[in-house]
């Protein structure tokens, strides 16, 4: 036995509304030993495919198997690239160096957009939270809770926003914090034995890649406004528009 692998099928009506214009993401997410990328290791990698609605989660039963690990999740997340996908990462500096794949796309995005349809779009309707300092769950789960509904689903979302909650609430029951990951690990998995520990981290994992998988989606809906006010204003202003900056948005979409 090598490495542990779980497969998640994807219920699209848990997922972000599908009008992605390109359709081949790969959401990243590993979890670590620590935050050392000299000294610590990678013990457990996700990956969601969007296009195919499915999620993988890979976990390390023995450390000495490090550098075989981490030479998988390499060779297979750059293998999606090479079809085509985008990779993503919350805070993908950390995936970057980790697993020293460079194409890794952050999510943090999220904090300029934010701020973006927070200052031009919606401050008479509503006040967003200062999302520039908060945690990404916090974030995801508050766009899934307030923006999409709001925004996009119209008065007519009860069942679908019933549904979504019922199963954030099922997501969070036995979500641990990341902090907690490198002790579960440790203590629970290598010196005990505890198989809980396996289903306690591969939760987690699959947990954030979901939730940033609704970053991506928020993403791509502010983007898109942003490049309709960029298109409208820059042929009134100038009479041309600027395709080089046009074209690097459109990867947001």
């Amino acid at each position: 036995m090598e490495f542990i692998k779980r497969v998640f099928k994807l219920d699209p009506d848990l997922l972000p509304p599908d009008d992605f214009v390109v359709r081949k993401h790969l959401i990243v997410d590993i979890e670590t030993s620590g935050l050392d990328k000299n000294e610590d290791i990678v013990i457990c990698g996700g990956l969601l495919d969007y296009e195919k609605k499915f999620a993988y989660v890979y976990f390390l039963p023995d450390p000495q198997d490090w550098k075989k690990f981490r030479r998988f999740l390499r060779n297979t997340i750059q293998w999606y690239i090479g079809r085509g996908y985008t990779a993503w990462a919350y805070n993908a500096d950390f995936e970057r160096s980790f697993l020293m794949i460079k194409e890794i796309r952050d999510l943090m995005m999220y904090r300029v957009v934010m701020r973006i349809e927070y200052d031009y779009e919606y401050e008479e309707e509503y006040e967003l939270p200062d999302y520039r300092f908060s945690k990404m769950t916090i974030t995801a789960t508050d766009i899934i809770r307030t923006y999409y509904p709001k925004f996009y689903l119209g008065d007519n979302n009860n069942g679908e926003v019933k549904k979504l909650e019922s199963f954030l609430k099922s997501l969070f029951k036995d979500y641990v914090a990341s902090e907690k990951i490198p002790d579960i690990y440790f203590k629970k998995w290598l010196l005990k034995r505890d198989k809980s520990a396996i289903d306690t981290i591969v939760h987690h994992n699959f947990a954030d890649l979901y939730l940033e998988a609704w970053i991506l989606w928020y993403i791509s809906q502010v983007v898109r406004t942003i490049i309709k006010s960029l298109e409208d204003y820059a042929l009134k202003k100038f009479g041309y528009l600027p395709t080089e900056i046009i074209e690097y948005l459109r990867d947001y979409v």
